[in-house]
């Protein structure tokens, strides 16, 4: 499916353009939407905008985890305005995971409207109420996840080399696709700004 995008917030301007974004997606019925990729690094992230029409419960859950196999997921759902909803880590109730209760899930009631939930491997919880404070890890160097001891661990397996696979279902959702972090547009915006500066100068001689 859709690959994560990785990295990190730096600031509320970035986190608006990330909230611009969820107008992005193409409206739809209610229906169940899967996702997955591979998460990079300890502190990467991935973004997930999704929106609803009406009034109803929307069920957002990770797997992943597959008893230490893989990195533990947790979930943190803000609103387009970037305020956070909610949060969730090691959910035994997850569908995905009955033994493990590793993987995360979130049920809220949500009305018309569009949404971020960001996915990052545990305790790489959000600093804040807003999406512009950030997440745990954000000043930190990246640590491939494969070479990461993460704190979150499952007493009967090896903590480290985890695999980096992760899974999302959303349900109950009009439509949902992954977006880029605002560092990833702005890396984007500028190497375009690039390229067509050098394609004119081209043309100048």
């Amino acid at each position: 499916m859709t690959p994560s995008l990785l990295h990190r917030p730096l600031s509320l301007a970035g986190a608006a353009l990330v909230a611009a974004s969820l107008w992005l997606a193409p409206a739809a019925q209610a229906a169940v939407v899967s996702l997955s990729g591979q998460l990079a690094a300890h502190n990467s992230q991935v973004r997930v905008a999704f929106s609803t029409s009406g009034a109803g419960t929307v069920s957002l859950i990770t797997s992943g985890w597959d008893h230490g196999v893989n990195f533990d997921p947790m979930l943190t759902l803000f609103n387009a305005s970037g305020r956070r909803v909610d949060s969730n880590d090691d959910d035994a109730l997850s569908p995905f995971d009955p033994l493990g209760n590793y993987d995360a899930r979130i049920d809220a009631t949500l009305g018309t409207g569009n949404w971020l939930l960001v996915l990052t491997a545990a305790p790489n919880a959000a600093n804040g109420s807003q999406l512009g404070d950030g997440f745990a890890y954000d000043a930190e160097t990246p640590i491939d996840i494969a070479a990461w001891d993460q704190p979150s661990y499952d007493p009967n397996t090896p903590d480290s080399h985890k695999g980096a696979q992760w899974a999302l279902s959303l349900s109950g959702v009009d439509s949902a696709h992954t977006v880029p972090e605002p560092t990833t547009l702005a890396l984007v915006v500028a190497g375009l700004l690039a390229a067509l500066r050098l394609a004119r100068r081209n043309r100048n001689f």
